[in-house]
């Protein structure tokens, strides 16, 4: 996805985008009958084991109405719900991404040649703008980077 696909979505799907990137699978409400979808997203158990606790229902197949009844994290706005989606990538790649992602978004720069030129790319500032990024650039940064091109 390009930072211009993701400002075209309304913040609904960008929810969903991010829920789907973390796992979350989209079940019928009434199995085989209803017309109707939600959300579903995975739970971690005790042990760390991570399960989508679904009660029988079957995966939708993207045809029937959005009806969310289930709890989906607002990634938007909930800095330790992005934080958590963010912290549960275990790959350098994507950290090295992301961060690179959060830079452009945050610092504004345009490409990695704006990078390289900036002056101050890990001065005070722009640590500090950085660490206070808003959950919706985080956002934003997170699923640029599972993207790998």
């Amino acid at each position: 996805m390009t930072r211009e696909q993701w400002a075209k979505l309304s913040d609904q799907e960008k929810i969903y985008n991010i829920a789907e990137l973390c796992g979350g699978k989209w079940f019928k409400l009434i199995p085989h009958t209803a017309n109707q979808r939600s959300m579903i997203i995975p739970q971690k158990a005790p042990d760390g084991h991570i399960f989508i606790e679904n009660f029988g229902l079957h995966e939708a197949d993207g045809t029937e109405n959005i009806v969310q009844i289930h709890y989906i994290p607002q990634y938007l706005s909930d800095l330790n719900v992005i934080q958590d989606a963010v912290i549960s990538q275990d790959n350098l790649g994507f950290w090295n991404r992301y961060i690179s992602y959060l830079s452009i978004i945050i610092l504004k720069l345009d490409q990695a040649k704006d990078w390289k030129d900036s002056s101050d790319h890990w001065g005070t500032t722009s640590q500090f703008k950085l660490v206070n990024a808003t959950a919706a650039q985080r956002a934003e940064a997170f699923v640029l980077a599972m993207d790998p091109i």
